[in-house]
């Protein structure tokens, strides 16, 4: 059987910044955990980015810069594939394109944040706070299922791992020591350079991070000004993104993706519209009070009001509020809704089980008669789950996730590849037992199934699971084994 892909159409370089591919590859590393394989199809692409896309392992065709025939350029290389999801970010596509290649794929997804143009697609996505469905009804087709608000932003596990770390040091920050300047990977208006002299200009004697990547163009004349500077660090395509926005105690940059990353760990900001694009962000933030607006022209006076102490109680104000915003499971939200829109999964979704989530599982394993009609009944000492859990993640046979209930974690599924089926192994916590949780989490399994049938074993004293399973369209195959093959 032909391996399913979900592929990517995106650009990204000088120009069109780095934002896209890098949400693009998020997406892309947690269905490859789901067990897809991937591949990008890309036109504006520089070298950096190529090596962000090929060292993961991910197929990558490039084709000619030119979107008269980009249509028939994709064509003829999906062809070659079996695609379960295309997933198009690209402010340059047509709606026309996407009817064209829509009849190649199973499903087309579009990300968008503009609400200016029309589409023809499965799924809609658009994260900006305070977008509504009115925006998009007359822009899109009537079997498109929108996925709209700060709840669907799409940010890397690591922001998700920090979340609790950055509550704790928000609480206890009474000064700012530390600065994260971040004006995107290219910083095409060269305000890194420009913010970093206004502060210490104005006498700012803490520590100071720049973000930037190899694709910006004055990166030469950038390290030369941050040599001679002991209290200036610059970081080229850093991957410790959420540790340095952790550390920080202020961030001024622009409203891209970083702004969402920055809300994640409650990070107040300095923020400045540098494209067309963000000025509706920046409006919602700055009304709902998240961030601190201001312009080029302003930014000076807004960084010398900052630093006095009297504005650290609207400091504490605008961290509450950028916590409210973004939780960091958008991601995971988003490929849960594209995998299971057959069914009413609603309230529940599935995130890749990582090495965080050890200690929640034992706490469910060893909840009393949680493991009764299990294989092993004998309930595991600390250092057997601790064996057994480092062995399943990295055994490529084994898929695992963590169930959250209404953004709460409550249980995990994982699905074991047999060869020509997968067997489904399900526990929920004592708490969340009886809400329905495990008949939604099982039919989003059966959209992530490799080969369109699942198998489970199920003792014949277990009679809530044997009803689980038959209410699943489960056929009994013996006293124990129970099937579902996708009609």
């Amino acid at each position: 059987m032909n391996s399913p892909y979900v592929a990517f159409r995106v650009d990204g370089g000088a120009e069109l910044g780095i934002g896209h591919i890098m949400r693009c590859l998020t997406l892309a590393d947690r269905a490859n955990k789901m067990g897809f394989k991937i591949l990008f199809i890309c036109a504006s692409l520089e070298s950096s980015l190529k090596k962000k896309i090929t060292n993961k392992g991910f197929k990558l065709s490039v084709i000619e810069s030119d979107m008269e025939k980009d249509a028939k350029h994709c064509l003829e290389i999906i062809d070659d594939y079996l695609i379960k999801l295309l997933i198009v970010d690209h402010y340059k596509i047509s709606n026309e394109w996407e009817r064209q290649l829509k009849k190649s794929v199973d499903e087309m997804v579009v990300i968008d944040d503009l609400a200016d143009r029309p589409h023809d697609c499965d799924f809609l996505i658009d994260s900006a706070y305070g977008r509504t469905k009115s925006e998009y009804e007359k822009l899109v087709n009537g079997e498109c299922q929108l996925l709209l608000s700060s709840d669907y932003t799409i940010l890397r596990p690591d922001f998700i791992g920090s979340r609790p770390q950055a509550f704790n040091k928000r609480r206890e920050t009474h000064h700012i020591k530390k600065v994260l300047i971040n004006f995107g990977g290219t910083d095409t208006l060269d305000l890194s350079i420009l913010s970093m002299e206004q502060l210490l200009g104005n006498g700012f004697t803490g520590s100071i991070d720049i973000l930037i990547s190899s694709s910006y163009t004055k990166l030469t004349d950038l390290k030369n000004t941050c040599k001679s500077l002991t209290n200036v660090t610059l970081h080229i395509d850093s991957n410790q993104v959420a540790e340095l926005m952790l550390q920080a105690d202020l961030a001024i940059g622009s409203l891209g993706t970083s702004t969402w990353e920055r809300c994640c760990l409650g990070l107040p900001c300095i923020s400045v519209v540098v494209a067309d694009n963000q000025s509706y962000i920046a409006q919602q933030l700055a009304e709902y009070g998240a961030i601190e607006l201001t312009s080029i022209q302003k930014m000076e006076q807004t960084i010398v009001n900052y630093m006095d102490v009297s504005h650290m109680r609207y400091w504490k104000i605008q961290s509450e509020k950028a916590f409210t915003l973004c939780d960091g499971y958008g991601a995971d939200r988003i490929l849960s809704k594209l995998f299971s829109n057959e069914y009413d999964s609603n309230n529940v979704l599935l995130a890749p089980a990582s090495t965080l989530d050890e200690e929640l599982l034992f706490s469910w394993q060893t909840e009393a008669g949680n493991r009764k009609f299990s294989r092993i009944s004998k309930i595991p000492s600390r250092i057997e789950h601790n064996a057994w859990f480092e062995a399943s993640l990295a055994n490529s046979k084994r898929r695992m996730w963590l169930v959250l209930y209404q953004g709460v974690k409550c249980g995990y599924v994982r699905l074991d590849d047999l060869g020509e089926s997968e067997e489904v192994s399900v526990l929920i916590g004592k708490d969340h037992q009886g809400l329905g949780v495990a008949f939604k989490s099982i039919n989003i399994l059966k959209r992530l199934s490799l080969y369109n049938n699942i198998k489970a074993e199920v003792a014949k004293e277990n009679l809530a699971s044997i009803r689980l399973f038959k209410s699943l369209d489960f056929i009994q195959l013996s006293p124990i084994q129970y099937r579902w093959e996708k009609s």
